[in-house]
């Protein structure tokens, strides 16, 4: 055999993939012949002695070296599950992940056992839903089906099987006993015996499933193979439940008899009668109930062929007979308890039963236990007896008695979640097919049985005419009638597609089953008739026939039922008057009040019923729709509340049955409130005090049954049924019940209520050990608790303001403060703020993760009443600050004493509720469990709990920081790595519902809103991620949830991560699995950036070999990737606009925005690993982004994604917009939705600031308007028009998001891919050669972008030309190192034409053109080595020499910052260019435009610096400045070279600029102070700096000084240029130079004067450069030699 769970795992896999694997399955045929049967593989001395040898041969063939504790695991796990030792090795070895796993020293020995134990039942339950497959779903004549029963070894085994379990069972039993003598019964254990006892009930579930299909296949369509069933079910005891699990087949094989051979049939029919003559067969009730329906199914045999088969049969001895006697045995009750215990309303309670009718008729047989499935049967069964039911009159003390208590049978049991097992539910597949046969079972009784019916109905009737049966015990014990009508209201209860066959044909046997039924006189046939037709009620189509079925009919009617309960009332308000009249008649006081009352008609039956009354409405009108409920509710309320009045049994029953006929509409529910309010109140004496007001409650409500109805109905009071669209709050202004609810005869307002069921019920109720009823109290409760919590908008109070609303208007009441104390969430919020209340709450979310495990049949209701503490305590943290910060203030300054309400309204002693909450710090760590559990809801809650718990700052205590606490607690707990595994159990589920998408969503947002970038701060998303926290943050030890382990949190998203770029192609791109590939790498970046975290997640990712899997996974796309099924298309309107409005939208946002943070993942990785790693580690990742053997390189995929243009919106769509627009919307309130739907935007602040902006605008309704009923509702329209509108406005808004966004991520990706180019560049190891290739593959890749950038968006551009000027510098220097320098690629020249593009578009920004320029100039220089080139350099540059001249002078002149600078190259560069042919355009082009002029006279910019710099400029201005005008003296230098641009500059009055330049005339000796009052420098704010010509421009300790030499000789070089340029003939410019040099005569002295001294080494030459000062006098006496000055002063000849 084989024990290895994965070749069935296999198997199972190819069922589901739609085509069996056929080989595997004939290689497994013996083990799934076998079923569950281990055969005689049990523990063994022989098998054990073999485990001690050095080397172990397993089943599977091979040898192991085991270790000890893999050993010892294996011999615990034998005993444990009575199996042989090697095939528990082979368990356990199956059960790990791999061989290098099996001596692992973090296997421990209780995971190996767990292990092992979860790989034998596995194999197990593939076995079994493999068999139960193929002997149900394929057609008898597949191979697949004929090879596995070919052998009839199946057939055999599968009795068996059932057997097996039954012998597990009962071990676990023993284990159990001994675990409580040894005291080791604790929660481990208990959930050990739960794991087992789960799986086997699943087995025992699916072995039903096989045994009904092999039924069907006619394997045993035989006397003896039916009878075998039959036999081995009655070896069950009576009251074990496991006996449902044969009925499907049995019954299934009688409906099918025909299936039988004749002879069969007969010897059947011969057996069954022969077993009903047996003395013993009462003890057999079982075999009883069979052999009933046999003989059901058999009348219906003969009727086929009645010619050959009614012969030998005489249907009084054969059949009626018989049948009469299976009934006296018992027969019908059986059928009862079979229908009762698999009842569907038993568990779910959808049907109010207000008696217990069960206990009432099942009078001799057991009812189904879990027999086998409890530890102490005899304790289960005393716990689970109650009490007998009342059968004294309703009479005590001549009052009704109220003493007793009616309701269901759970009521008086005691804690049953000692009891893991309650009650069995069958899979859903079971109990189809049980709902199956059991329908059939029911029909044929009624249909071919109505004689059967009929005697047993006229046999109760003549009793009771004959006076036999007295009492109601006497009468039941024979109503066997009403036992069918319970059986059936039992079955057919919540199955309404069966219930429909009772109601589609009234000319059918069912419709006039319930015909004949209805006319019965007796009270308790009636009853149970009720009860019948309230279970066929449910369903929409049901109800519906049930309503006009009593309003049609004769015999049974709404009014009659009403008038019934009317002329009830009467009878039992006025039995105190006819005792009274008695005593006076008889002058004693000896009066039999129970006499009395049986002689006024009133006694158990009377109860009995009126329960079945209650019921049936109940039934009824919980499934109508509310047009319907209406009906009811005029028809029962007032004649319900007056029987509420009476002191009956029923108080409480009559309460729930008002319940259910509250109508949904809060504003008509002011009837029941009236009524309720006054009954309680009004005939109270009432003081002002609390307690007077709970006396009034106690008075009127005085046992368990009353409370409990009373909650009922408040709980559907209380609901809030017609909130606002898309809000589950209550509609401003409005209130749950009438404003000023008893006003006149109490103080008003809903707080009496809340004080009463909060103070006199809910926190007494904690002391209540019946833990059934403890949920009964708690269930209502809570639901008004949350009702009330969300009776207030608190979203109004903030959207006020913008909205622009009087909220006085709005409301219902008086004004806003007066609303305040009326309505009922203020009221609320003080009572939840004490201790009394809080503590039982947060008790509910304290009961515990494992009781919820292991508490079976209360686990559904515990579980709801948690996920309601949890909403609650969500909801207080929520909106506890609207509380404290506007509803206390009002109550202690604007408090109206017309309302009723405590003194001490406020916060009780808390500042807020944490505080609460951190005096109860296990509920915290109950919430990170509950993070964990299957139960959406419950799981989201607790996340939103945790997430207000651990925000990193909270402005409501300052003093503290609620995170680090928190983060404490969890981290300290012993629960800490659970809380972190049901964190990854949410992560690690698969997605099968929208609801576990929204989970993991939901947790990943926050684990990533507390990472940061940058901060050193340690939060709870590390601790939850597996880092240790304690101390140093590190990777933890190798322990499970830590990263060090390799099983935890971060490993989780990471694998979430990479299982979510798997779904994605380059076709399609789900919203859904990009969402959260997206969510998952942000967390990883966040971790990788910081350096907190960096090193230990870069470690731990590269071990994973994430980065190379990101890079393999990385999704592409096309201009026809379908995103969520829509191509991206931005030119067609229409499909534009549905793109927006569905997931498309959503997908491609999440798409963007995870290429920009893969990216800067990428970059990060590779920097680090620049640095960390080996030379070909990084030249294996760089070569993965930048080789191109076949398609482009990866890192060009990247830049790709930069299609997405912005969707244009429509003009008109806008223009329709009325209402709204005077409303202010801030997007920054507008956030993703936590699903993935067609809105992805969540809208939810904009809609209530919408609806609170309409309101406040709705146009007054007036008289006339009021008066007509046919005029058009203005306010009508007005709402409907303006709800138009707000769908227009979401569309509207929705559109500049995703044009926002769509820009804001494509930038984003921009920037980020140029980060990664620049890293690959610099950090990427290459070599010249590759990194040159490379470098030239990006500028083709990026310039026609470029081209396309400039025109349209300047900051894409801005971005990639930055990106072109650093890789050009690059690649200059590599071309220099391998000495290519001289070479021009023909891709530089698309760069230069990129350039003059850009300089002459209109768009380009400042800083892009300085860009543009450096490129521009750094080509020309690289252009003038090679003329042929330059010449067509040139040429282009012809074709757009003016504008770009102009553009290129105007930075020059104008420009600021480096723009100026560059551009004065540029023009340098341009120059030289144009140098190269005779005629120099581009000197003519600067010098008839004047710009050359222009140029010249920037020179005087230093003096105007030099005027205003102790006010206006800065230091950097002044460094500026003064390279500004070095840049500038040269590029004029330039010019002058030649004696063209020489003459240029003179005709452009060069002479007399710098003659005018006053910076010029400073004295050397001198120099100029200037004042900067800006950096602080030496502890002063004041800056000094002096202009001299001693020194450069230095900032020094003691002085800070500019040299003259910075600004002198630029300007002598200069003049020299011009003058030798221009040649000895041009006496105009020798004469205008040595005029300069006259003027500057007092310069040119200290210029000597500082050469005579330093030659004489006198001078001290601090801060000072000899070789400055040489190259000035040499400047000087070239000047002075040229022009023949001599030092003259105005003396000027030639």
């Amino acid at each position: 055999m084989n024990w290895s769970a994965s070749p069935f795992e296999s198997l199972y896999n190819s069922i589901e993939g739609g085509k069996i694997d056929e080989e595997l399955l004939n290689t497994l045929l013996p083990d799934l012949e076998s079923l569950n049967l281990n055969g005689d593989k049990v523990k063994n001395a022989t098998s054990r002695s073999k485990l001690e040898a050095d080397e172990v041969l397993l089943p599977d063939g091979n040898v192991y070296n085991l270790s000890k504790n893999f050993i010892y695991a294996a011999i615990q796990l034998s005993d444990a599950m009575n199996l042989d030792e090697l095939i528990c090795c082979q368990l356990i070895v199956s059960s790990l992940p791999d061989l290098d796993a099996l001596n692992s020293i973090s296997n421990s020995i209780v995971s190996l056992v767990r292990n092992g134990k979860v790989q034998y039942f596995i194999r197990r339950q593939y076995i079994l839903q493999i068999v139960a497959y193929i002997v149900n779903c394929p057609h008898s004549t597949d191979k697949v089906y004929q090879n596995l029963t070919r052998s009839n070894t199946l057939t055999k085994n599968v009795l068996p099987s059932f057997n097996a379990i039954h012998t597990q069972l009962s071990e676990i039993k023993q284990t159990i006993n001994k675990a409580q003598i040894l005291e080791t019964y604790d929660v481990l254990f208990q959930q050990d015996v739960k794991f087992k006892r789960d799986f086997l009930l699943k087995e025992y579930d699916t072995l039903s499933q096989i045994l009904y299909g092999l039924v069907e296949r006619g394997h045993f369509n035989s006397k003896d193979g039916i009878l075998q069933i039959i036999q081995h079910t009655a070896e069950l005891d009576s009251n074990d439940f496991f006996v449902v699990y044969y009925l499907s087949s049995i019954f299934h094989a009688f409906r099918n008899l025909d299936r039988f051979s004749d002879n069969d049939v007969f010897a059947l029919h011969k057996h069954f009668l022969q077993e009903l003559k047996t003395e013993s067969i009462y003890k057999k009730p079982i075999k009883v109930s069979i052999t009933f329906v046999f003989l059901s199914f058999f009348i219906i045999w003969c009727k086929e062929v009645p010619e050959s088969r009614t012969k030998t049969i005489d249907f009084k001895t054969d059949i009626d007979e018989p049948m009469t006697s299976a009934v006296e045995l018992g027969a019908i009750e059986q059928l009862l308890i079979f229908s009762a215990d698999t009842s569907i309303i038993e568990r779910n309670k959808s049907i109010e039963l207000y008696y217990n009718m069960r206990l009432l008729l099942e009078r001799h047989i057991p009812r189904l236990i879990p027999k086998q499935l409890i530890d102490n049967e005899a304790a289960y069964i005393d716990n689970t007896t109650v009490g007998n039911i009342m059968t004294n009159p309703i009479m005590r003390n001549g009052n009704i008695n109220t003493n007793h208590t009616t309701g269901t049978g759970n009521d008086n049991l005691l804690s049953k979640t000692k009891y893991q097992f309650h009650e069995i539910q069958m899979s859903q597949a079971t109990n189809d097919l049980f709902a199956s046969t059991f329908h059939s079972v029911l029909q044929t009784i009624i249909n071919d049985c109505a004689f059967l019916l009929t005697k047993i109905k006229d046999a109760e009737e003549d009793s009771l005419m004959s006076g036999e049966d007295l009492n109601l015990d006497d009468i039941c014990v024979k109503a066997d009638l009403e036992r069918f009508f319970l059986a059936i209201h039992y079955f057919y209860a919540a199955r309404p597609e069966y219930s429909e066959e009772f109601w589609n044909d009234k000319e059918s046997n069912t419709y006039g089953f319930i015909e004949w039924a209805s006319k019965s006189k007796d009270i308790l046939i009636r009853s149970c008739f009720y009860l019948m037709i309230a279970s066929l009620s449910f369903g929409s189509k049901n109800v519906l026939d049930v309503f006009h079925y009593f309003g049609e009919n004769n015999s049974v009617s709404w009014t009659l039922i009403a008038t019934c309960i009317k002329d009830y009332v009467i009878k039992i308000s006025g039995l105190g008057n006819v005792i009274q009249e008695r005593q006076r008649l008889q002058d004693t006081s000896e009066i039999n009040n129970a006499e009395v009352a049986l002689e006024e008609g009133l006694n158990e039956e009377t109860i009995v019923f009126l329960s079945s009354l209650f019921t049936l409405i109940s039934s009824v009108a919980s499934e109508v729709d509310e047009d319907i409920k209406q009906n009811l509710s005029n028809l029962f309320t007032d004649v319900l509340f007056e029987f509420s009045k009476l002191e009956t049994p029923l108080v409480g029953a009559c309460f729930k049955t008002l319940s259910y006929l509250v109508p949904k509409e809060t504003s008509a529910r002011s009837k029941f409130w009236f009524s309720l309010d006054s009954l309680i109140f009004k005939s109270y004496s009432l003081t002002s005090s609390s307690e007077s007001y709970r006396a009034a409650f106690g008075s009127f409500l005085t046992n368990f049954t009353e409370v409990q109805g009373f909650l009922h109905l408040l709980d559907k009071l209380m609901l809030i049924n017609d909130g606002s669209q898309n809000s589950e709050f209550l509609k401003f202004g409005t209130l749950q019940y009438p404003s000023k609810l008893g006003q006149s005869y109490r103080k008003a307002g809903i707080w009496p209520y809340f004080d009463y069921i909060l103070n006199d019920v809910f926190y007494p109720s904690t002391r209540i050990e019946n833990e059934h009823k403890r949920r009964t109290i708690y269930k209502p409760i809570l639901n008004i608790i949350k009702s009330a919590l969300f009776s207030f908008d608190y979203s109004v109070i903030l959207n006020s303001s913008p909205a622009g609303a009087d909220l006085d208007k709005l409301v219902v009441s008086e004004n806003f403060s007066t609303y305040v104390q009326e309505t009922s969430a203020p009221a609320m919020f003080n009572y939840l703020f004490t201790d009394k209340v809080y503590k039982p709450i947060l008790n509910i979310i304290t009961f515990g993760i494992d009781q919820l495990s292991i508490d079976l049949e209360g686990g559904d209701d515990q579980l709801h009443l948690i996920e309601l503490a949890v909403t609650i305590l969500d909801t207080i943290l929520e909106y506890q600050n609207t509380y404290i910060e506007e509803f206390v203030p009002i109550f202690k300054k604007q408090r109206k004493d017309v309302f009723f309400a405590p003194k001490d309204v406020g916060l009780h002693g808390l500042r807020n509720f944490y505080d609460a909450l951190f005096f109860n710090l296990t509920t915290i760590a109950h919430l990170g469990l509950y993070v964990g559990v299957e139960h959406h809801e419950l799981a989201a809650r607790s996340l939103s709990v945790l997430d207000k718990l651990t925000m990193s700052s909270n402005a409501a205590l300052p003093e503290y920081s609620i995170d680090e606490k928190v983060l404490t607690i969890l981290d300290s707990v012993d629960e800490s790595s659970r809380i972190k595994d049901a964190f990854m159990t949410q992560i690690d589920t698969s997605i099968s519902s929208g609801y576990n998408l929204e989970l993991k969503i939901k947790i990943l947002k926050y684990l990533s809103s507390r990472l940061s970038y940058s901060s050193d701060k340690v939060t709870v998303s590390h601790l939850l991620l597996g880092f240790q926290v304690s101390n140093v943050i590190s990777d933890g030890p190798n322990l499970s949830t830590f990263i060090s382990s390799g099983v935890s949190l971060l490993d989780s998203v990471t694998t979430l991560l990479v299982s979510s770029l798997n779904l994605l192609t380059r076709r399609t791109i789900d919203f859904a699995p990009m969402r959260l590939a997206c969510l998952s790498i942000e967390i990883l970046l966040k971790l990788c950036r910081n350096p907190m975290t960096s090193d230990i997640v870069f470690s731990h990712l590269e071990k994973m070999e994430l980065f190379s899997c990101l890079i393999k996974l990385d999704p592409d796309v096309t201009k026809y990737t379908l995103f969520n099924g829509r191509i991206f298309d931005d030119k067609a309107s229409m499909n534009g606009k549905a793109f927006l409005n569905s997931k498309s939208m959503g997908s491609l946002l999440s798409f963007l925005c995870y290429k920009t943070y893969v990216i800067q993942l990428l970059s990060q990785f590779i920097h680090r690993v620049s640095f960390t790693g080996t030379e070909s580690q990084v030249a294996s990742y760089v070569s993965k982004l930048i080789s191109n053997t076949i398609y482009s390189a990866k890192i060009f995929s990247f830049f790709d994604t930069l299609n997405y243009p912005r969707i244009s919106m429509e003009k008109e769509s806008s223009d329709l917009v009325n209402a709204f627009s005077d409303l202010t919307i801030n997007l920054a309130t507008i956030t993703f939705k936590d699903v993935c739907d067609d809105e992805v935007f969540d809208f939810s602040s904009v809609e209530s600031l919408a609806k609170l902006f309409i309101e406040s605008r709705v146009p007054p309704q007036s008289t006339s308007m009021i008066l007509s009923q046919t005029a058009p509702d203005p306010r009508k329209k007005f709402l409907e028009d303006s709800e138009k509108e707000l769908h227009l406005v979401k569309k509207n808004v929705t559109g500049l998001l995703y044009n926002k966004l769509s820009e804001e991520y494509q930038l984003s990706i921009l920037h980020s891919w140029v980060q990664l180019v620049q890293i690959i560049v610099t950090d990427g190891k290459l070599d010249s050669v590759s990194r040159s290739k490379f470098i030239l593959e990006v500028f083709t890749a990026v310039v026609p972008k470029l081209n396309d950038y400039v025109e349209f968006d300047i900051s894409f551009a801005e971005e990639l030309v930055s990106l072109v000027v650093f890789l050009y510098e690059v690649y200059d220097k590599d071309r220099l190192l391998i000495g290519q320098q001289e070479e021009l690629d023909f891709r530089l020249s698309d760069i230069f034409k990129l350039c003059i593009h850009g300089i002459l578009s209109p768009m380009t920004s400042v800083p892009l053109r300085s860009d543009f320029y450096t490129l521009t100039n750094q080509y020309l220089v690289r252009v003038l080595k090679d003329k042929h080139v330059a010449k067509g350099v040139l040429q282009t540059l012809r074709m757009s020499c003016e504008q770009f001249i102009q553009i290129v002078c105007n930075d020059a002149i104008y420009g600021q910052e480096t723009n100026r600078i560059t551009s004065i190259l540029l023009l340098d560069s341009l120059v030289q260019i144009g140098s190269i042919t005779p005629e120099n355009f581009i000197l003519d082009s600067l010098t008839k435009s004047a710009q050359l002029h222009l140029i010249i006279r920037s020179l005087k910019n230093i003096d105007n610096m030099l005027d205003s710099a102790p006010y206006q400029i800065s230091i950097d201005d002044l460094l500026y400045e003064l390279t500004a005008f070095k840049t500038t003296v040269f590029f004029l230098i330039r010019i002058a070279e030649t004696r063209t641009g020489a003459k240029a500059l003179v005709e452009n009055k060069l002479f007399q600029v710098i003659e005018s330049c006053s910076f010029l005339r400073i004295d050397p000796d001198l120099g100029m102070n200037l004042v900067f009052d800006e950096v602080q420098i030496n502890n002063s704010s004041v800056a000094k700096i002096n202009i001299s010509l001693d020194n450069h421009l230095v900032l020094e300790d003691a002085s800070n000084c500019v040299s003259l030499f910075e600004l002198i000789s630029p300007i002598f070089q200069l003049l020299c240029c011009v003058l030798v340029s221009s040649g000895d003939q041009n006496k105009n410019v020798i004469l205008s130079t040595k005029k300069l040099l006259i003027a500057f005569k007092k310069l040119l002295i200290g210029i000597f004067k500082r050469d005579a001294l330093s030659e004489a080494e006198i001078h001290d030459n601090k801060g000072f450069s000899s070789d400055s000062l040489k190259l000035l006098v040499k400047l000087s006496v070239i000047l002075c030699t040229l022009t023949g000055y001599r030092g003259e002063d105005n003396n000027i000849s030639f």
